[in-house]
């Protein structure tokens, strides 16, 4: 799924590209402790990191904001550049106070995974109020803001369902149970964190909006991979927890459907469905730069936070039974199954 999901690879990524940012809040270089080590230090690692993963998304959006802003204005119309702040400013701020408002909810109910509904809706509702604001012609802007809140729409009400059914996602638990007596400031961090990838994930749809010369074709084109996107991404939800919801499948891998041919199919369907902006930008000034979208979405899915952490996750529930999957099934893009030669009493 598009959400960005915790976990330490992630964020020490972020963290290292903000060397500078880490001088500034007193990081003395001394090697980050999340397993083994006092409980304390754990903890105090912990918040540090989450910190300064916030810090480089700080870093990251005004860096984005601040050329796109400067470029409307010192072309000399300042009220446009004011118009574009706004814009801007006014998913950021509300993403925050959003963000402020579930934190709440987690600190009573300790179950951090509201995280990740906000997080879905917040992007549902940045779509249309980019699309509606920006000066793209009317029937871009209501492409774009379909595109947006349908594919959110489906993700937030999926993610929603999930979170009413089960107790608090283990990778929260993890954190929780990390970060000690700190949990609090460090998930007010993180939610913050999460309120930040909102703004700087929802800046397509804001350069999309800024496309005056839309090109019919690729309009058409944008459409039909989110449908088809759509259409592979809910088969293979559909799928799964069909799976899932058999007592009998317990401990063993899915292999119905989508799942016979990528052992991740709704990443591959999350990211398919990002091809739909750079279509949509064509023509436009932020045409090049729109492709960044699905090549830095593909980097967060394959390498960071998606498939590392489920996979992880998988082999510590699953055991043979994933590693059998492993070997026969196709990571990410849908591909038929090799050939193993192995016992098959891993087989579902």
């Amino acid at each position: 799924m598009g959400r960005i999901d915790f976990n330490v690879k992630s964020l020490a990524a972020l963290a290292a590209e903000s060397a500078a940012a880490s001088r500034m809040h007193g990081w003395t270089g001394e090697p980050l402790v999340l397993s083994g080590g006092s409980a304390s230090r754990r903890s105090h690692n912990y918040i540090r990191l989450l910190g300064l993963a916030f810090w480089t998304c700080v870093q990251l959006g005004f860096g984005t904001a601040f050329p796109i802003v400067a470029g409307r204005t010192f072309k000399g119309n300042q009220r446009k550049g004011s118009v574009v702040m706004a814009d801007l400013l006014a998913v950021a701020v509300c993403s925050s106070v959003a963000m402020i408002i579930a934190w709440f909810w987690q600190q009573r109910h300790r179950n951090a995974g509201i995280v990740d509904v906000f997080w879905a809706f917040g992007m549902m509702l940045a779509g249309p109020w980019y699309a509606f604001t920006g000066p793209a012609p009317l029937g871009l802007q209501w492409v774009l803001a379909m595109v947006t809140s349908i594919w959110f729409l489906r993700l937030g009400s999926h993610l929603l369902r999930r979170f009413r059914s089960e107790k608090e996602d283990g990778r929260y638990q993890s954190m929780r149970g990390a970060m000690g007596r700190s949990s609090g400031i460090g998930f007010f961090l993180f939610f913050q964190l999460q309120a930040g990838f909102i703004w700087v994930l929802s800046l397509p749809f804001w350069a999309v909006a800024q496309n005056t010369q839309p090109k019919l074709l690729f309009v058409l084109g944008a459409s039909g991979f989110t449908l088809l996107a759509l259409w592979g991404e809910t088969t293979a939800d559909r799928q799964l927890a069909k799976f899932r919801g058999n007592p009998a499948n317990r401990g063993l891998t899915c292999r119905d459907g989508w799942w016979r041919y990528s052992r991740h199919p709704n990443y591959f369907f999350e990211w398919l469905h990002w091809f739909a902006y750079p279509l949509l930008g064509i023509g436009s000034s932020y045409q090049y730069a729109l492709w960044l979208a699905p090549v830095v979405m593909f980097c967060f899915l394959y390498f960071f936070t998606g498939i590392p952490f489920t996979e992880r996750h998988a082999l510590q529930s699953r055991g043979d039974n994933f590693r059998h999957y492993q070997k026969t099934t196709s990571a990410f893009f849908p591909w038929w199954p090799k050939t193993d030669r192995s016992p098959s009493k891993y087989d579902n």
